[in-house]
């Protein structure tokens, strides 16, 4: 069967159709992958339980959170540096110990478990542990002081 369109404005008009036919569904495969890559990148809950973790430590009032009892409020992102020790560190996270914490505030370093966190820290690559690593330039309330410090949070944990 041998079909041949003879009128050149036909011609001209399937051309066009075709090319239309293309450039939409590039369009749509494009839209697709942008759409696709930003849904990923916002549901990403590979270290959702680490951040999570970490997070409480900065954000609970019951653990490192100052709490300003003259506004009856918690400060978000401000450190009560009296609270600042390893008894407080471990009630904030009642006494898990399937994670190891170490929080770096200027020069000095506090620990949660910290032998599992010195076993478990030069390990952690491997497909068994967790690392989850995040730095914080926060406030930090000390007595009537208050100063911007960086705080290193290192968490390490089991799969």
């Amino acid at each position: 069967m041998n079909l041949k369109i003879r009128n050149k404005k036909a011609m001209g008009w399937t051309l066009i159709w075709i090319i239309n036919f293309f450039v939409v569904i590039v369009s749509i495969l494009v839209i697709t992958g942008i759409v696709t890559g930003t849904i990923n990148k916002q549901i990403e809950t590979k270290n959702l339980r680490a951040q999570i973790l970490a997070k409480r430590l900065i954000y609970n009032p019951e653990c490192l959170a100052y709490y300003d009892s003259s506004n009856q409020r918690t400060e978000i992102g401000t450190i009560d540096k009296s609270k600042l020790n390893d008894l407080t560190i471990s009630n904030c996270y009642g006494g898990d110990d399937t994670i190891g914490i170490k929080i770096t505030i200027g020069t000095k370093e506090y620990y949660l478990n910290k032998n599992i966190y010195r076993d478990i820290a030069p390990i952690a690559f491997s497909g068994q542990y967790q690392r989850y690593n995040e730095k914080f330039f926060i406030k930090t309330y000390s007595g009537s002081t208050i100063d911007f410090e960086y705080v290193n949070i290192d968490l390490v944990m089991d799969k």
